[in-house]
């Protein structure tokens, strides 16, 4: 029952989705599948009348028999192309719906921190690579009503020859049951495997994009990384060929099963035939009907075994709704906002641990950072000042303590209207392979973004005068994607810069490492540019993380990070004169430029 009812589950979901993808189509595949299904069973009358026509030498039911068979073969390869086609337009319909949702539902989360969990990674990946056969639901439900009616059919055109063949239809339950639970052992094999799957993807993509495969060249690491893309790709399909080796026997014995009863029936008629019981097209007829028979059991394995993948996949679909719609995944309420103004930014006490870690990032951190201000975070790697921004932006929520933003506590219902507020750039800039002008405009999705916007942001990045000098201008398409301008690296993070920077009157700014790929003459301009724009929004608290010394000096004040801790703060001055670790890093810097 617990199989049934999945299905059905299953099948009322993928019904609703195709009506919402197409109800055009869905209707008009509907009718092409209701009437293949009548015209296999004129087909097979078509073979009898013709074979008994032409035992009595009746010529007019001989040619109109022939007439019936052609026009009927004719309607049903006609048919079956529309529905062929039909079939793939829902299909890509419904494949886009639910992609997205898929990449909505992922993208709607409030945080990130479900990311770390491999269970839920697992299921993405599930979902991503098994939507077609959710898209494929409405062929495989009319080929599984069109194997039911034509089943029907035969049993009742055999059953007037002679009762005992209306049984055939039921030998064809074994290999259906048996084919059905071979593909549920391997849909459930393949879920289980897919963590060894997305692994031989990752080392796969490491060998095959541009970045990547500079590293492994040099390293000579290519041999290395394919051998274990191809340790994980060979666990992967032994699992799946062990789940199909345990259901092989199972398949074997169900058709075996299905072949005795078919060669019984055949031998049941020709005794009749050769008794002057029945007729040599009563004979054509059985032989004709249980091939169809085998043909559209077929047919139906394959329909239903494809409506199992789907109704497994619509699990992974309804475990994604369900765990979207948790009070930690849900962050719909608008209903509050932030004040423009107040104390700006309020850390208290704040301690936070990583999913599974074992050990705590951040302990007790007490911070403020007054509107107006321009605050550095520097420390040595590891030392969670990327974990920070993590939290202040809202993609973790603390273990324990609290952040205030202009005296309101940020928390789930205020994160939209948190994030609509601000602005920055990160480490991990994405390169948006799209016009400059969209790719800086893609900071502020929440209005359009007009051209002086546009502009104004670039020049704040000073990538104003390099995108002049592209092909088109801001209208310049960029990457090679789509064949188009590819910057230099140095260009990207300016253009990320200027996205970061687009937003206008935000009430925070965060850069993270926003010029790795800069050199340090460079640098030091941007930052500057970067102190001044901050200055620029009066009503705006900004952050800044940097490895260089020199560029956190411009800042009103310096938290230097030690294992999760605020350690030392104060101004450059202040903490030079402490001769601690902010002294430390400083002179190694400053000595490494003498």
């Amino acid at each position: 029952m617990k199989w049934l009812d999945q299905r059905v589950k299953a099948t009322r979901i993928l019904f609703l989705l195709a009506w919402r993808a197409d109800p055009q189509r869905l209707l008009l595949l509907t009718v092409v599948l209701a009437a293949n299904s009548a015209i296999l069973a004129i087909n097979g009358l078509s073979q009898r009348w013709l074979v008994d026509s032409a035992g009595v030498g009746d010529l007019q039911a001989l040619l109109m028999a022939g007439i019936l068979g052609g026009v009927a073969l004719s309607l049903y390869v006609a048919l079956n192309v529309m529905q062929l086609h039909l079939g793939y337009q829902l299909g890509d319909r419904i494949d886009l719906l639910l992609n997205r949702e898929v990449l909505g539902r992922c993208m709607s989360a409030p945080r990130v921190d479900h990311l770390e969990y491999p269970e839920y990674l697992n299921r993405i990946e599930t979902l991503r690579r098994e939507t077609r056969s959710l898209a494929d639901f409405v062929p495989c439900l009319g080929g599984v009503i069109s194997a039911a009616v034509s089943v029907g059919s035969a049993g009742a055109l055999l059953s007037q020859i002679h009762w005992s063949l209306a049984l055939l239809p039921l030998f064809s339950i074994p290999p259906l049951v048996a084919d059905l639970r071979a593909r549920s052992v391997v849909a459930q094999a393949k879920i289980s495997a897919s963590t060894d799957l997305r692994r031989e993807e990752m080392l796969h993509g490491l060998c095959t994009q541009f970045g990547t495969a500079k590293e492994i060249i040099i390293a000579g690491a290519g041999g290395y990384v394919a051998g274990e893309a191809a340790e994980s790709w060979t666990k992967h399909a032994k699992a799946i060929s062990a789940a199909q080796m345990r259901t092989a026997l199972g398949k074997f014995l169900g058709w075996t099963f299905f072949i005795f009863g078919y060669l019984a029936s055949i031998a049941i008629v020709a005794r009749r035939v050769m008794a002057s019981q029945a007729t040599l097209g009563e004979l054509v007829l059985t032989i004709s009907m249980g091939v169809q028979l085998r043909f559209q059991m077929r047919v139906a394995v394959d329909s239903l075994g494809r409506l199992g993948d789907g109704a497994l996949t619509v699990e992974q679909l309804l475990w994604l709704r369900e765990f979207q719609s948790i009070p930690a995944m849900n962050a719909r309420d608008h209903s509050q906002t932030l004040p423009d103004s107040g104390n700006g930014i309020e850390i208290k006490e704040l301690d936070f641990t990583y999913p599974g870690a074992a050990k705590p990032s951040l302990r007790n951190i007490s911070l403020s950072i007054p509107q107006g201000s321009v605050i550095a975070l520097v420390g040595v790697n590891g030392s969670g000042k990327t974990t920070l921004t993590n939290l202040l932006t809202g993609m973790y929520s603390p273990t324990s303590g609290t952040i205030s933003i202009n005296g309101q506590r940020l928390e789930l219902n205020v994160l939209s209207a948190w994030r609509e507020r601000i602005a920055g750039t990160f480490q991990e800039y994405v390169k948006f392979e799209t016009s400059a002008r969209e790719a800086i405009g893609a900071g502020d999705r929440s209005h359009k973004v007009d051209e002086q916007v546009i502009a104004r942001a670039a020049e704040r990045a000073g990538a104003g005068g390099f995108i002049e000098k592209f092909p088109q201008g801001l209208d310049t398409q960029l990457g090679s994607v789509l064949r188009g301008h590819e910057p230099s690296e140095g260009q990207w993070q300016r253009i990320a810069l200027a996205r970061g920077m687009v937003r206008e009157e935000p009430i925070a700014l965060f850069f993270d490492e926003p010029t790795a790929a800069i050199d340090p003459v460079a640098e030091l301009d941007i930052f500057d540019r970067l102190v001044r724009y901050s200055r620029i929004q009066k009503a705006c608290a900004t952050l800044l993380i940097s490895h260089r010394m020199a560029t956190a000096r411009m800042a009103d004040e310096i938290i230097v990070l030690n294992a999760g801790e605020i350690a030392e703060r104060g101004s450059h001055e202040e903490l030079m004169d402490l001769h601690g670790i902010y002294f430390g890093l400083f002179s190694q810097q400053s000595s490494a430029y003498l």
